[in-house]
């Protein structure tokens, strides 16, 4: 069975998931319609996965006059750094962001004669 390529999840013209309180990330260049980005990352990896992606959340949705709608974003590690899109633009060039990877259990640590924990 193949994989399902994670950053094809809600392409194409659906916008249900570009709510008020929506965490969403950018798409990296290769992965845009046009091959340019709406947001610059620094420093990807060759093949990104969307957990490489910066995380950004959803504060406004405006209505225009003109019947558009506008977004107002920001970044979650550093709320300070806030940006204005047009819904359109989220729905095309950005997608909602994965949900967070489970932890992975700790093996329990068993002292006894023959297994010990490592010594740094």
């Amino acid at each position: 069975m193949p994989e399902k390529n994670p950053w094809e999840i809600y392409s194409g013209l659906r916008d249900d998931w570009v709510v008020l309180g929506a965490e969403i990330i950018p798409l990296p260049p290769d992965r845009c319609p046009d091959q340019v980005p709406d947001w610059v990352v620094k420093n990807l990896p060759k093949e990104p996965t969307p957990y490489d992606m910066p995380v950004f959340f959803i504060d406004q949705i405006i209505s225009m006059k003109n019947g558009r709608k506008k977004a107002t974003i920001y970044l979650t590690s550093a709320p300070a750094t806030r940006a204005t899109r047009d819904v359109a633009d989220l729905i095309e060039k950005w997608r909602p962001a994965p949900p967070p990877l489970p932890d992975e259990p700790e093996e329990p640590v068993i002292l006894s004669r023959y297994k010990r924990p490592p010594v740094i």
